[in-house]
C-alpha cells in the first residue's frame, strides 16, 4: 500500500465510515453467533453457502477456495472438517478422476434453512444503515 499525503475529510465522511463499519461488524457478529448456536463455525457457514449457491453442477474444492478467498489446501482442510462433522459429502467428478464434487447433507441444508431467513433480515437492516 502506498502512502499518500493526508488530506482531512469532512467530518460527515468519517461519520459515514464509522456507521458503515459498525453495521458491517454487527451483521458479521450476528451471523457468527447464530451459526455457533447450531454448532457451525463461521468458516463452515461460509462453506455451506458457497456449495449451496454454486450454479450448475456441484462445485469442487477450487470453487470453494476462490469463493472463500482461501488457498486450495486450506479449502480442502475446511471441507475435510465439514465432511467429518456431517455437513457435506464428496463424489468423484464424472469426467475427471482427480477432482471431486461437493454436496450438502440434509443436516447442512437444515442449518441453512434456519440461518438464512434471519440473516436476510439482518442484511436489510445493514443496507438501510449503509444508505441512510
Amino acid at each position: 500500500m502506498t502512502s499518500r499525503p493526508a488530506h482531512p475529510l469532512p467530518q460527515q465522511d468519517y461519520q459515514h465510515l464509522a456507521v458503515a463499519r459498525a453495521a458491517l461488524a454487527r451483521f458479521q457478529r450476528q451471523g457468527e453467533e447464530r451459526a455457533r448456536e447450531l454448532g457451525l463455525t463461521h468458516a463452515q457457514h461460509h462453506l455451506l453457502l458457497a456449495v449451496h449457491t454454486h450454479p450448475g453442477p456441484p462445485p469442487g474444492v477450487g470453487h470453494v477456495a476462490r469463493q472463500l478467498s482461501l488457498r486450495q489446501h486450506s479449502a480442502a482442510e475446511l471441507i475435510d472438517r465439514a465432511g467429518t462433522a456431517g455437513y457435506l459429502h464428496r463424489t468423484p467428478h464424472p469426467s475427471d478422476g482427480r477432482r471431486v464434487q461437493l454436496h450438502l447433507s440434509a443436516l447442512a441444508q437444515g442449518h441453512l434453512a434456519v440461518l438464512c431467513p434471519p440473516q436476510l433480515a439482518d442484511l436489510d437492516r445493514l443496507l438501510d444503515a449503509l444508505t441512510a
